[in-house]
């Protein structure tokens, strides 16, 4: 018996060597998983036509996803990998006279209006392409604590009732240092790409693509040594890789197309590599050409004002959202540092409630369907949003009990994205 606390002892200092030997290895293969990873285009032999990304548009109003990945993102992304493919990309676009007036044109299939901003270096472009994100959620949340201390217990009142006290504490006082924990998320992200003809705003071609990435992240701890990891693979990676996808269909199945024809769908497809576009376009007078930018000019500022006011919704959104999932990570994501530590108060209680209870959400519900916004004050990189409506909290069986919601939030931009800077904790 006197044997047994030595061999429980040698075992411990094995299983840590163990751990410090692998940990490092293990870092290198998880790191490995996010590295950028080139695609073979079959048609990157062929030019393509002169291209234009736009901005796509940004659906999710999750707040992790919204402040890891933005528009600017996904267009640094499909240049890249466009000029992989040997399409002829005018980079920093967004830097040309009336781009953004050229684009909204585009988008909204205006041909006279395309014909006065189609100039300069846009002179040559034949198509426009985007890249939207229409679906980005976690779909499943699967957790798991293991915790050692009960079975310690047990373990060390048998030894010791056994007739050996040294070896029942030593054993016990092991077991019961076991702890663990493991949580898995799985993530659903959609990504939609379309081309335009530069000429006429028509839609060349449009198309789809879905794909799931689990995150995980896992710890254990023995003996007060603690080992975590986590997956390396991010949601900007797997949004990397979904524009690769619609590159390689964009290479393989429209670059070569012939002018005549249809593409899928019934929509026509893109004239042959390297024809230039011989669409005549309008003749347009002087006055009228003033006339036209002076109207898009204005177009383009309230159309900026819209999508800067849509991303702060999302923010705000994505900030209720977060409080309902008890997301940690993703409310210190969405707000202002200035507010964290009354963010961490505020959700001290149900923070403790998700990590002692795995499976919290079979017990408690909290509902924001029901929770509106408006804004009441837009600046450029400040904004206030009026929160009303309701937001429900049901215990088990018990009725929902519902608190009104009444306050205004204050909204900062900072490096392009919009944070919560007010948070309102009773």
């Amino acid at each position: 018996m006197k044997r047994l606390p030595l061999l429980v002892l040698a075992l411990v200092m094995v299983v840590s060597l163990w751990g410090c030997q692998t940990s490092k290895q293990k870092a290198h293969e998880l790191a490995e998983e996010n590295v950028y990873k080139p695609v073979e285009y079959n048609n990157a032999s062929i030019p393509g036509p002169e291209i234009v990304v736009l901005p796509g548009e940004m659906k999710s109003v999750n707040a992790t996803f919204a402040q890891k990945v933005t528009d600017n993102n996904i267009r640094d992304f499909a240049e890249l990998e466009l000029s992989k493919a040997n399409f002829k990309i005018l980079e920093r676009a967004d830097t040309q006279e009336f781009f953004n007036e050229f684009a909204l044109a585009a988008n909204l299939g205006d041909a006279e209006a395309l014909a006065v901003f189609k100039k300069g270096r846009f002179k040559t472009t034949n198509w426009l392409v985007a890249f939207d994100v229409l679906k980005a959620e976690p779909v499943a949340d699967v957790k798991q604590n293991v915790d050692g201390t009960s079975a310690g217990l047990l373990v060390g009142l048998a030894l010791t009732l056994a007739g050996s006290s040294d070896a029942g504490r030593i054993a016990g006082t092991t077991i019961a240092s076991i702890k663990g924990s493991d949580r898995s998320v799985i993530w659903n992200v959609g990504l939609r790409y379309k081309i335009l003809d530069a000429n006429t705003g028509m839609q060349v071609a449009t198309g789809y693509f879905e794909d799931k990435l689990e995150i995980k992240a896992s710890m254990q701890s023995f003996l007060g040594a603690t080992q975590a990891q986590s997956s390396a693979v991010t949601l900007d990676t797997l949004v990397q890789r979904l524009v690769q996808k619609a590159v390689q269909e964009i290479d393989g199945s429209y670059k070569t197309a012939q002018a005549t024809g249809t593409a899928g769908g019934g929509e026509p497809e893109p004239e042959p590599a390297g024809k230039k576009n011989t669409a005549a376009a309008p003749k347009i007078n002087a006055a009228k050409e003033k006339k036209i930018i002076k109207e898009y000019q204005a177009k383009a500022a309230e159309h900026k004002k819209q999508k800067d006011a849509d991303a702060a919704m999302v923010a705000i959104k994505g900030y209720f959202h977060a409080i309902a999932q008890i997301d940690h990570n993703a409310l210190l994501t969405c707000t202002c540092p200035s507010v964290h530590q009354e963010v961490e108060k505020g959700m001290e209680p149900l923070y403790k409630l998700a990590a002692q209870t795995p499976d919290w959400r079979k017990h408690l519900t909290m509902d924001v369907s029901k929770v509106s916004y408006e804004i009441v004050d837009q600046q450029e990189d400040s904004c206030t949003v009026r929160v009303s409506g309701e937001m429900s909290i049901t215990v088990g069986k018990q009725a929902p009990k519902v608190t009104p919601q009444n306050e205004e939030y204050t909204l900062t931009r900072e490096n392009g994205r919009w944070k919560v800077c007010t948070a309102h904790f009773s």
